[in-house]
């Protein structure tokens, strides 16, 4: 899969979850409004971009991460922001499933 050329050290990296048999989704929905709720209170946003990193292994279990980066309501919508963002919260959720060191090995 490629992303937005600004961003070669994450196209590296997704290459690499790519050769290892992982499935790598994107998806940037500049129009989508909604609201992020967090510990801090409520926040508007317009503008999200999704990255879903899957593998099915043998035996039929499937670890799915997924990561979200939002655009604030009042900034213009940025592919390669929103990009960054959701790889390393993927990247993060990654981790809490399979653990750094495995994660480390194939990533490098």
């Amino acid at each position: 899969m490629k992303v937005v050329k600004a961003l070669p050290v994450i196209q590296s990296q997704i290459d690499k979850l790519e050769t290892a048999g992982f499935k790598v989704r994107l998806s940037h929905k500049p129009n989508k409004l909604g609201v992020l709720t967090t510990d801090e209170g409520r926040t508007p946003y317009s503008g999200l971009t999704q990255m879903t990193i899957e593998k099915e292994f043998d035996g039929g279990a499937v670890v799915t991460a997924g990561g979200r980066g939002y655009c604030a309501i009042n900034d213009q919508f940025d592919r390669a922001r929103g990009t960054q963002a959701a790889f390393n919260r993927a990247v993060h959720d990654m981790t809490l499933i399979m653990g750094r060191d495995n994660v480390k090995k194939i990533l490098g």
